[in-house]
């Protein structure tokens, strides 16, 4: 009983049941943040749509993560061939599950956006859907293909051995695990010629390493990190292009032609090896000065 459709079914069944345990976490989330807010007069303006939002985007991270461990655990046990044939199903019910929540969570920013009067100043935006779907899609593909071998069909993104050193560097500050995954994920992805999820993932590893340089984000780094010339002509590449590139793909709607992202558009290889180099300079040196 390991057929595509099956297997589907055991994971969707699953879902629902953490579905509603998520759906009261957040609720009680929510009404605490919303809790404090009024404790402080604080509930006006755009601080409640931003204090919600940031609610919506951590409940959605979490919802990815049960996805992935749920799928990991029903898939335990099968062969290379079932693996494959469940690529796309899994895909359609990760869209399917968490697109529906995704949808509902941006209609209630609308509604409370609207209700402060804050509508149209962007604060709605829900920034993250993109970004945990995508993620999703490439972990799926981790998972279902197997994380430690690189797909025959093309090159990686990040230097294998760079790769190997992030995977045994250690950091007392930070949890390493993301930036990793997110490295094997770009790698999976740029390899066979998903050019859209090289696009997003690169802004995701930009937007994720900036504490590590003490900034809270890669414009900083970019413009006021004392890394020397030749790294900070890097880090503004990187900022004002492939940020550009990534926003310019995440957020076009639909038009009657469309020009499509290539490899040679997105291939930000050999900066983003730079980045990661001096990432492991700094988790050495604070190891040394801590």
């Amino acid at each position: 009983m390991n057929s595509a459709p099956n297997v589907i079914e055991r994971i969707e069944a699953i879902l629902g049941q953490k579905g509603h345990e998520a759906d009261r976490r957040l609720v009680e989330a929510v009404g605490q943040v919303d809790g404090r807010l009024r404790d402080i007069n604080g509930f006006s303006g755009s601080q409640p749509v931003v204090s919600r939002r940031a609610e919506y985007e951590k409940d959605l991270e979490s919802r990815r993560d049960t996805f992935l461990s749920i799928t990991k655990q029903v898939i335990q046990g099968l062969n290379a061939e079932q693996r494959r044939e469940l690529q796309s199903p899994l895909n359609d019910l990760a869209r399917r599950w968490l697109g529906q929540h995704i949808a509902a969570l941006e209609k209630e920013l609308d509604t409370l956006a609207a209700h402060l009067g804050v509508a149209n100043l962007g604060v709605n935006d829900l920034d993250a859907a993109d970004r945990v779907l995508t993620s999703l899609e490439a972990e799926l593909q981790v998972g279902l293909t197997g994380s430690n071998s690189r797909p025959e069909s093309g090159e990686g993104f990040v230097d294998p051995e760079r790769l190997s050193q992030l995977r045994s560097a250690k950091a007392a500050e930070y949890d390493l695990s993301r930036l990793v995954r997110l490295c094997e994920e770009i790698d999976v992805v740029f390899s066979q010629g998903c050019y859209h999820a090289v696009a997003m993932l690169t802004r995701s590893i930009l937007d994720h390493v900036p504490p590590i340089f003490g900034v809270k984000s890669f414009s900083e780094v970019a413009n006021n990190y004392s890394g020397g010339r030749s790294f900070k002509e890097i880090a503004q590449h990187l900022e004002n292009s492939s940020r550009k590139i990534a926003d310019a793909h995440l957020h076009t709607k639909i038009r009657n032609t469309e020009s499509l992202p290539t490899r040679t558009q997105v291939d930000e290889r050999q900066r983003m090896d730079v980045v990661l180099s001096e990432v492991l300079r700094m988790l050495a040196y604070k190891a040394k000065n801590p």
